[in-house]
C-alpha cells in the first residue's frame, strides 16, 4: 500500500513522500548512512508512533501487541 503526502499551498498538490511497510521488526541489511530507503521505526520513540500511526493507525495497536519492537517502513522521495 502506497500512501502519498500532498503539500502546497491553494489546493496545488505535489507528491514529496512514498512510504509503505514492508514488515514487523528490523529492517534488514539497513545501514543508518541514508542509503537505504528502508527504515526502521521504532514503537518506544513517540516521534516514530506518531510516523506509524499517519501510515496506518492499526499498526500502532498491532506493534504494541506483537513482541516486536519496531516495524520496517520503505520511504522514497525523503
Amino acid at each position: 500500500m502506497w500512501f502519498a503526502h500532498a503539500i502546497g499551498p491553494l489546493g496545488t498538490y505535489v507528491r514529496v513522500r512514498w512510504e509503505y511497510i514492508v514488515d514487523l521488526g528490523e529492517c534488514p541489511g539497513e545501514t543508518g548512512a541514508g542509503e537505504s530507503p528502508l527504515v526502521s521505526l521504532r514503537g518506544d520513540s513517540m516521534d516514530d508512533v506518531m510516523v506509524i500511526s499517519s501510515l496506518d493507525p492499526d499498526m500502532v495497536d498491532l506493534l504494541a501487541s506483537s513482541g516486536e519492537k519496531s516495524i520496517c517502513v520503505c520511504s522514497y522521495g525523503r
